[in-house]
């Protein structure tokens, strides 16, 4: 499928995924609310080694170094290179030098928050809600948004 395909693709950051695939999550993502759970040999199949480094070890790509930095698209939803799980809408991206950002998560009446948090030493780290991927960190208080929340 062409969600299948975009989630294949990405580089460890959330995959695009065209909106209009996603009428409804609870109908057009089977087990929606299901925990997807798979030992590291199924993470290693299923992820490429970038996005296995990132999502399951809880590694970083170096500032600047993503295409999605330079990537606004004007509709859509990036999705959980993991699970398909949509995170982020295309609207809630924006300008950062470091980092691919955006300043809201995907909500949805079937799974609310999307997007998972755990705090750490270091901050704040958000998880894929259904697969517990890493997708780095949320910041708050910067003032770059209205929202003031950078992830």
């Amino acid at each position: 499928s062409a969600a299948a395909a975009a989630a294949a693709a990405a580089l460890a950051a959330p995959a695009v995924v065209a909106r209009a695939a996603m009428a409804d999550c609870a109908h057009c993502l089977p087990g929606f609310g299901e925990k997807v759970r798979l030992n590291n040999a199924e993470w290693r199949k299923r992820l490429t080694p970038q996005e296995y480094q990132i999502l399951r070890c809880h590694g970083t790509e170096a500032p600047g170094s993503h295409s999605y930095n330079r990537f606004f698209p004007s509709d859509g939803y990036f999705a959980c290179a993991g699970c398909g799980l949509p995170l982020y809408s295309a609207s809630a991206k924006f300008r950062d030098p470091g980092w691919p950002a955006w300043d809201r998560c995907f909500f949805s009446d079937e799974g609310g928050c999307h997007v998972a948090t755990r705090s750490t030493m270091t901050g704040v780290e958000i998880l894929c809600a259904r697969c517990d991927g890493h997708l780095g960190h949320v910041f708050f208080g910067e003032r770059h948004t209205k929202t003031n929340e950078r992830h």
